[in-house]
């Protein structure tokens, strides 16, 4: 058995990315000691019952692990706050979990707080995390599981990670002093501050599809709250990404929609072209380079009439054309949208290429564009980019059109771009073979050309003058923010 924190302050996007959040995290992992552990995030709490280990002997014993559910949920039961409680969600999915952008989960044990899942607040960002070592949560020489749920049930809800400074606000008509309550963001220093980002872009006076800010600052002065200090008893991983944050929030001038809430294909098409533009506009006008692409970061704002256009937000991970060598040691950006030279573990230059390949439409067309596929076989496509395997990933590029007609999409113009970028980013990837230089000069060439916005641009500007397909509404979204991975681990469980 093991106790686990994830560190770090919190973020309202958090989980529009998914819960694959341990790829950005993968090395950051510190031992701690299970007291240890349990002192510096859980407060005692007077009245704790005392341990019936039978009770956690008997549920240990149980075969298969899923007939030992009730037993240890049982036993768990007097460690409880009043209000909470333990649901067995193991073999159907969590009606009430669908804080993940409505997806419903299926956790083997899910935990309630006053009936209501526990992380009723969906605002976390994560910088490591702390696992305690083994230990024997039948044994009476220790209580640590016991403690550690009576602990938690009982603290504030700060301390289970929940930000209480965030606060939802309807009003639009509030001053900024409220709003800043509401937008939040937090920002790990080495990088620039994202307000700086935005007033470099917007001060180049030709960066279009941003949206202006209103203020921005860090929600409280001095010394950053850092996540690298480390008990000397702790074991701290070579290597270790763990570094400190401070709570930073801006408040951006525009109000608006995720990037799936698309009311057409064409409309996904196009958001994703206006975002291309502003990616565009940055890197050769105010020299500023992105670097996490992912349906996240891009908006959908509209004007009064409903007419959509894309703007591409956060930017706290950007870098400035002039800046050379790494700042990091992590991998930076969105796993699923990084391209697949950024998954080897030597250090790899971010170019234009590699922010290009995030915007590539399949990820979006097979998670939310009408479809043909099953959920199995949606998690099987999607795999190559759950993937950290750079030649999986690479090879899912390198087959050209063969994958978008996989994806069986129901809108045929949707299908004929997304091949036509195929055919055009496969060069990425490409290898020449027999010495043949006439091929190894063509590859060059259109390798060279990657490096450019213009080619990408003109391809989707020439299909979206297709007035049919602008006349279509085919928005319906088949398995919402899917979580492929996820899906797979649930049909294997199921089978």
């Amino acid at each position: 058995m093991f106790l686990i924190e994830i560190l770090g302050t919190t973020s309202s996007d958090a989980l529009s990315h998914n819960p694959l959040n341990g790829y950005y995290i993968e090395s950051a992992f510190v031992a701690v000691k299970p007291q240890v552990f349990l002192d510096k995030y859980l407060p005692e709490h007077p009245g704790i019952p005392l341990v019936t280990y039978e009770s956690f002997k008997k549920a240990s014993e149980q075969r298969p692990e899923s007939e030992m559910y009730e037993p240890l949920i049982d036993a768990l039961k007097p460690f409880l706050k009043t209000g909470w409680s333990m649901i067995n969600t193991s073999t159907n999915p969590d009606p009430d979990s669908g804080f993940i952008d409505g997806h419903k989960i299926k956790p083997d044990i899910t935990v309630y707080t006053d009936r209501k899942p526990s992380i009723d607040n969906p605002c976390r960002a994560f910088s490591g995390i702390e696992v305690t070592s083994r230990f024997a949560y039948t044994s009476s020489k220790n209580s640590y599981l016991q403690t550690f749920f009576w602990r938690l049930s009982h603290a504030r809800s700060a301390l289970r990670g929940i930000d209480e400074t965030f606060e939802a606000q309807h009003n639009v008509d509030l001053k900024i002093q409220d709003l800043l309550k509401a937008h939040h963001d937090p920002v790990g220093r080495g990088y620039h501050r994202e307000g700086e980002v935005y007033t470099r872009l917007h001060d180049s006076h030709s960066v279009e599809n941003i949206p202006t800010i209103l203020a921005e600052g860090d929600v409280e002065a001095g010394e950053s709250v850092s996540c690298g200090v480390f008990d000397p008893e702790w074991t701290i991983p070579t290597n270790s990404t763990i570094r400190s944050h401070r709570h930073y929030r801006i408040v951006l001038g525009v109000v608006g929609e995720p990037i799936a809430e698309f009311r057409s294909t064409w409309e996904l098409t196009k958001c994703m072209l206006d975002a291309i533009k502003a990616h565009r506009d940055a890197v050769l006008n105010a020299k500023v380079k992105h670097c996490d692409i992912s349906p996240g970061n891009i908006l959908i704002v509209r004007s009064q009439d409903g007419k959509a256009t894309g703007n591409l937000i956060d930017w706290e991970l950007s870098k400035y054309c002039e800046e050379e060598g790494n700042r990091v040691y992590e991998r930076a950006g969105t796993v699923q949208f990084m391209a697949a030279r950024l998954l080897s573990k030597e250090p790899t230059a971010q170019t234009i290429s590699n922010d290009l390949e995030s915007f590539m439409l399949l990820w979006f067309a097979a998670c939310y564009a009408p479809n043909k596929m099953s959920p199995a076989y949606r998690g099987k496509m999607l795999y190559a980019y759950d993937t950290l395997n750079r030649l999986i990933k690479g090879n899912f590029m390198l087959v050209r059109p063969a994958t978008p007609c996989r994806f069986q999409l129901h809108s045929t113009s949707l299908t004929k771009i997304l091949v036509k970028l195929m055919q055009q980013y496969s060069a990425h990837y490409a290898m020449p073979y027999n010495n043949d230089e006439a091929l190894e000069s063509d590859i060059i060439k259109k390798q060279a050309m990657l490096e450019t916005h213009g080619w990408m641009i003109d391809t989707m500007q020439e299909a979206l003058k297709d007035e049919d397909w602008n006349a279509t509404t085919d928005c319906q979204r088949l398995g919402s923010s899917l979580l492929s991975q996820a899906s797979q681990s649930r049909d294997k469980r199921s089978e």
